[in-house]
């Protein structure tokens, strides 16, 4: 009897084992059939006449339709918030639109604000917009470029870039350790590639630390390659704006992981 008993677990063991394989080995392969359409928030305070004073506000951000949307739009909708300096997490599409028309109600408040401070000036320009791109989603990956710029006063407007990257097979963000499995070499590349896109062969009057070169924060995939971007202030001067190159995927040899490999072959 005891023996009979360690055969039924021994076998029911092998059977969750195997269940697990075909979960992992589906979930790896499934490619789900995502798409992402735009949609919107405008505002605006003044902006009467040629020289009135005027505050505006464009919103235009992804949302997704598909399996497994409901997961990636809540990873969509935080990360944009944080775009916009809010840490709010939300539920769905409704309440994401809600956070964003407050957040839109206090930049007003503030733009009111400011112009109590001078009463009777025209000519003042307040504005803020986020845009996006859809760089790449082909079911098992999707990179969502964004882009953000605002002016609040100050002496200048500001505005920088930022990538988003879902692996939608396990519906998580992606690092750039994800995909490339030889950092080293990746950036001994990216270095190279990056004094060819400058046009010069140091690295002198750009702020890498030490003088040694470093890979930028902001990555995204595109059909073609891993584009690499550097944000105003990341290594230069707001002067000298930004500077975002790309490393097709043909000259990465091995560097790629496993799981990613399939860029190599279907990119150009």
């Amino acid at each position: 009897m005891l023996k009979s008993r360690i055969i039924r677990l021994l076998s029911l063991a092998v059977l969750m084992g195997l269940v697990y394989f075909l979960f992992n080995t589906v979930r790896a392969t499934y490619t789900p059939n995502l798409s992402v359409a735009p949609d919107s928030l405008v505002f605006t305070r003044g902006c009467v006449e040629p020289d009135s004073s005027c505050f505006r506000i464009l919103l235009k951000f992804p949302v997704v339709q598909g399996k497994r949307a409901a997961r990636i739009q809540k990873m969509i909708a935080y990360d944009y918030l944080k775009l916009l300096s809010d840490s709010t997490k939300v539920k769905g599409v409704n309440q994401f639109k809600e956070v964003l028309t407050r957040l839109t109600e206090s930049y007003d408040s503030a733009y009111v604000d400011y112009l109590s401070l001078f009463p009777g000036s025209n000519g003042i320009l307040w504005y803020l917009n986020a845009d996006y791109d859809v760089l790449l989603n082909d079911g098992k990956v999707l990179t969502i470029q964004y882009r953000y710029e605002d002016y609040l006063g100050g002496a200048h407007g500001m505005y920088g870039y930022h990538y988003q990257n879902i692996d939608l097979r396990k519906s998580r963000p992606l690092s750039l350790n994800d995909i490339v499995s030889n950092t080293k070499q990746f950036s001994e590349l990216a270095e190279k590639l990056f004094k060819g896109r400058v046009g010069v062969d140091h690295l002198n009057g750009y702020w890498f630390e030490g003088g040694k070169f470093s890979l930028p924060r902001e990555f995204g995939l595109s059909e073609n390659g891993i584009v690499l971007h550097y944000n105003v202030y990341e290594i230069a001067s707001f002067a000298d704006g930004d500077l975002v190159f790309e490393i097709p995927y043909s000259s990465m040899g091995g560097m790629l992981s496993k799981r990613f490999r399939y860029l190599a072959e279907e990119g150009k």
